[in-house]
C-alpha cells in the first residue's frame, strides 16, 4: 500500500495507467469516499494512454488522522505536495464534491498546475439547508457510538442518492449500512471535521471568474446536496465553463450514472489535452 509523508502526514495514493505517458490524470475524493471510488473510471484512461493518480485526503479512510482539524488550504497543499513527490507539473483534474471544492481552491492558487478541470456534483458556495443539515450530522459523528453511526446513515442516504436510484438499490444501500456502521471510531470523528471544514470553508464564488482552464461542470438533476442552480451560478462566472446535468441522478453521479460519466469525462480529457 503506497504511502509518502505529506506535511507531516502520511498520504495513500496509487499510479497507475502509462507511468512514462505526458499527460496526467488526477481524480479527488468526495468527503466519505475513498481512492476506490474511481475504479470504475480508471481504465478508460488507461486505454486512452493516461497516467492515473489517485489518492485519499488526510482523514480520509487509507491516509493518516491527524488529530487537527482539516482545511481545504492544507490539502491543496498536500496534493500539490503529492504533485511534487511524483514530478507531475501538470494534471487533468477529475473531482466531485469535496474533492471538487478543494479543485476550486486549488486552481485558484496554483492555476498553472491545472490543465483542465471537471467538477462533478459540487459548489463554489453551499446551499443553507444543506449547511444545517451536515452541521447537525457532523454533531452526531464528532463523538461516535453503533447508534449514532446509523442514524447518521439513514439521515445522509437522502442527500446522497437520488430517488431512482434508490427504488433500484434498497438492497445494497441496506447492505452498504452494515458496512459503514463497522467503520472504525476515528474514521467517523475524522469524517465530521472533514464535514466541519465544508461547512465553514468551502465559499469561493467571488473568486470563480479567475479560473481560466477549461472547466466541465456536471450535477445530478435530483442532487439535494449541491443542487443545480449552484452549478450554473459557477457556469455563469467562469469564462471556459461546460455545463451539463443527468436526469435521473442525485449527489453520486460516479455511482448512479457511470457509464454516462465515462464519456463525459474522455471526451472532455481528450479534447484538452
Amino acid at each position: 500500500m503506497p504511502k509518502v509523508k505529506i506535511n507531516g502526514v502520511e498520504l495513500f495514493y496509487e499510479i497507475k495507467g502509462n507511468q512514462k505517458a505526458e499527460q496526467t490524470i488526477i481524480f479527488m475524493n468526495g468527503v466519505m469516499a475513498s481512492a476506490n471510488s474511481w475504479d470504475a473510471f480508471i481504465p478508460i484512461f488507461e486505454k486512452a494512454g493516461y497516467k492515473v493518480i489517485v489518492h485519499d485526503f488526510r482523514g480520509q479512510f487509507l491516509s493518516e488522522k491527524p488529530e487537527s482539524e482539516y482545511t481545504f488550504e492544507l490539502h491543496v497543499q498536500d496534493t500539490i505536495a503529492l504533485l511534487d513527490h511524483l514530478d507531475i507539473e501538470k494534471a487533468h483534474f477529475i473531482t466531485t464534491s469535496y474533492g471538487g471544492i478543494t479543485s476550486i481552491f486549488l486552481t485558484l492558487s496554483h492555476p498553472k498546475r491545472v490543465k483542465s478541470l471537471i467538477l462533478i456534483d459540487t459548489a463554489s458556495e453551499l446551499d443553507p439547508n444543506f449547511q444545517i443539515k451536515f452541521n447537525g450530522l457532523a454533531d452526531i459523528i464528532e463523538n461516535p457510538t453503533p447508534e449514532k453511526k446509523n442514524i447518521h446513515y439513514d439521515q445522509l442516504v437522502p442527500y446522497i442518492y437520488g430517488k431512482d436510484y434508490v427504488l433500484k438499490n434498497r438492497e445494497n444501500i441496506s447492505a452498504r449500512k452494515t458496512v459503514v456502521a463497522n467503520l472504525p471510531d476515528d474514521f467517523y470523528r475524522s469524517i465530521s471535521k472533514l464535514y466541519r471544514n465544508a461547512m465553514q470553508n468551502s465559499y469561493a464564488t467571488d473568486r470563480i471568474h479567475e479560473i481560466k482552464c477549461p472547466v466541465f461542470i456536471v450535477c445530478g438533476e435530483d442532487d439535494i446536496s449541491t443542487p443545480l442552480y449552484l452549478s450554473k451560478i459557477m457556469a455563469s462566472k467562469i469564462k471556459q465553463a461546460e455545463l451539463c446535468y443527468i436526469p435521473f441522478c442525485g449527489h453520486v453521479s460516479i455511482m448512479e450514472q457511470p457509464e454516462v460519466l465515462k464519456s463525459m469525462m474522455l471526451g472532455f480529457v481528450i479534447k484538452n489535452s
